[in-house]
């Protein structure tokens, strides 16, 4: 859980600093692809959580999280993968289990 608070952090530090994101007036808005619902949505919530966490520290209302149910099922990943990249978002984090990357790998 640690590395994953570190890698969120790398994540969000990194356009901290990049020009693009410094000159853009658009929000920068990040999916994340975590089971809020079923068996391991302890740890969806818990991924959630850090990344607000590391939102808040970074302290950039330009940053948005989107969060998306997986419910740890390869399907609902790939519809909720589908729905992100169909609204607009080109960041996503996601999935945490590897079982859910079955259809995305594609």
């Amino acid at each position: 859980m640690n590395k994953i608070i570190k890698i969120i952090l790398f994540l969000a530090f990194g356009f901290l600093i990049t020009p693009v994101a410094l000159l853009a007036n658009e929000k920068i808005r990040i999916g994340l692809l975590v089971p809020l619902t079923g068996k391991n949505s302890e740890i969806g919530q818990s991924i959630i959580k850090s990344t607000r966490l590391a939102i808040n520290t970074i302290n950039n209302a330009s940053i948005e999280i989107i969060p998306k149910d997986t419910q740890s099922n390869p399907e609902v990943t790939l519809k909720a993968a589908k729905e992100l990249a169909n609204s607009g978002i080109k960041i996503v984090i996601g999935p945490v289990f590897n079982e859910s990357l079955i259809y995305l790998v594609s």
